[in-house]
């Protein structure tokens, strides 16, 4: 099931946002969201870290996961509003959206941020 979520999660990479989890991220998804009842599990990324969570409304599916400075909430919509207003109910600081690509080069092939 958490593969089946994961690829769910990547095919909505242009609406898809992440923020810091602080205690008042997670607070704040734990009430206003259903947990997807899965067992706790360790992330592929990060196997000694935190387990993974999966939340869920109509339109969004959530993912409190290992980050880079403890944990990250990342939020997935079906629509780009459905994303907006995930990210004005949870209190957490959602950087800017990262381009998905940052230019072109000669011939018209594409610069990828990776």
């Amino acid at each position: 099931m958490e593969i089946v979520l994961s690829e769910a999660a990547m095919a909505r990479w242009t609406q898809q946002r992440a923020c810091q989890a602080t205690p008042d991220v997670v607070a704040s998804s734990e009430r206003q969201f259903t947990s997807i009842g899965l067992p706790p599990y360790p992330a592929w990324f990060e196997p000694m870290g935190r387990p993974v969570r999966w939340f869920s409304a109509p339109g969004l599916l959530l993912c409190l996961e290992p980050g880079s400075q403890g944990r990250d909430l990342v939020v997935i919509g079906r629509t780009e509003d459905d994303l907006q207003l995930a990210l004005e109910a949870i209190p957490g600081a959602w950087p800017a959206a990262a381009p998905v690509v940052t230019g072109l080069v000669d011939g018209g092939d594409f610069i990828l941020p990776f």
